[in-house]
């Protein structure tokens, strides 16, 4: 259940990554209409958004698959039939709780805007000068941090350090420079991840199954 609700939250996070990413590609669409990379990329997140956004919707639906037997036929031949029901049953649970979905998907939305202000403040005290200096962050960072949440590489290192340096090189960012930026924030992320792991450890409660807590029969 606990693996579960990780992988429930992870696609919350990048369907809130994806929204903020084209939301700010929207705003600079010249740029991104004059850059066949960003137009790539575009695509990308328009088209994963919207399959993610589906397969939340269609496993909300009770019973769907089994209304159509060729596709329940499918699903069950695939490799670990039995996780892929359970994360499906996962979001049939938290599809009856919209307003915790849509407060999940805010707070995700907020977290990222931390993250790139955390950035912002770490190239500010590296002395980086970008050619549109604060909206390059925002156009940038967002791209970034949704190719490197897809799982290629362990924690995205590699493939974000070569993003920062082809991004950001565009808008007169030396690679070097652009790569150091992209340690430092990653360790700071990092440390506050194990700072905030403590305080998980130390402090957390046992709680009743998430099933208990959205029918209600939760003890109290």
């Amino acid at each position: 259940e606990a693996v579960i609700t990780v992988l429930v939250d992870r696609v919350i996070g990048l369907m809130a990554l994806f929204v903020l990413a084209l939301a700010v590609m929207g705003l600079f669409h010249q740029q991104v209409l004059a850059n066949p990379a960003l137009r790539v990329f575009a695509l990308f997140a328009g088209g994963g958004l919207v399959v993610m956004v589906l397969i939340v919707v269609l496993s909300s639906w009770p019973g769907s698959a089994n209304k159509t037997p060729r596709l329940l036929a499918i699903l069950e031949r695939l490799p670990k039939y039995d996780v892929i029901k359970r994360l499906v049953d996962a979001c049939r649970l938290y599809a009856r709780r919209p307003a915790v979905l849509v407060k999940t998907m805010l707070l995700s939305l907020g977290v990222h805007i931390v993250v790139i202000l955390s950035i912002v403040c770490i190239g500010r005290g590296m002395n980086v000068v970008t050619d549109n200096g604060f909206f390059d962050y925002f156009l940038y960072l967002p791209i970034i941090n949704s190719i490197a949440a897809v799982p290629v590489s362990i924690a995205g290192l590699g493939v974000r350090e070569g993003l920062y340096s082809m991004m950001f090189g565009q808008v007169g960012v030396a690679q070097s420079v652009a790569v150091a930026m992209s340690l430092f924030g990653y360790f700071a992320i990092l440390f506050w991840s194990l700072v905030g792991s403590i305080f998980f450890l130390t402090h957390r409660k046992e709680l009743p199954p998430a099933r208990d807590i959205v029918d209600g029969t939760a003890a109290t």
